[in-house]
């Protein structure tokens, strides 16, 4: 079997432009720069990685649920299949991206933001007052300012507020998605990538 490694962990490039500086340093910013150091991500369920990204060979290990590695490349094998390379213990393994979630830690100052001021709390729990059927932990989530995998579109935006600007993303072992970015007090941005209306993950912009 024949494959071409894309050193791109994670490809990102809007389908729709506005042509406003901003955006277009944004783009520009994405699609050069996104790919330089590793990114952490999330593992959706129980998945097992490889020595080498091919189909029929005996997993080398598993990475259970909820953990959490650093994936610096990927590429797409002769059969179509999406595959990440991690680093484990200093040596490089491959993994299916279609289990893996990209994930990171919020920097403070997003939530800080959110919990700052009367306003923004009495705006939550206005909210959370008419919906009583959302599952406990996005209420929670919602009434301490932050997010969470699996929050709708309407959740986010009780959460953190509308986004400063909003894309279309291709992410590898994902395929196209929304793509939310919002920035903290610090001038941070942190991408939020929604799919049919839910959150399944997001990173910070080095």
């Amino acid at each position: 079997m024949r494959w071409q490694e894309n050193r791109m962990p994670r490809t990102i490039f809007p389908l729709t432009l506005v042509f406003r500086p901003v955006t277009f340093f944004l783009c520009i910013y994405f699609f050069v720069f996104s790919q330089s150091s590793p990114k952490p991500a999330l593992a959706l369920k129980t998945t097992p990685y490889f020595e080498k990204p091919a189909a029929g060979l005996l997993p080398t290990g598993f990475i259970n649920k909820l953990d959490t590695c650093k994936i610096d490349s990927s590429l797409v094998d002769s059969l179509g299949t999406p595959w990440f390379r991690i680093r484990l213990h200093d040596q490089a393994l491959w993994l299916h991206a279609r289990d893996m979630r990209y994930i990171t830690d919020i920097p403070r100052d997003f939530v800080s933001m959110q919990v700052k001021g009367d306003d923004n709390k009495k705006r939550r729990l206005q909210i959370l007052q008419n919906k009583p059927d959302w599952p406990h932990r996005i209420k929670m989530s919602v009434r301490d300012g932050q997010i969470c995998l699996d929050m709708t579109e309407e959740q986010l935006v009780a959460a953190w507020g509308e986004p400063f600007q909003k894309g279309v993303t291709y992410t590898l072992g994902i395929g196209d998605h929304a793509t939310w970015l919002y920035r903290s007090s610090t001038g941070k941005i942190l991408l939020v990538n929604l799919q049919n209306g839910q959150v399944i993950g997001w990173t910070l912009d080095k």
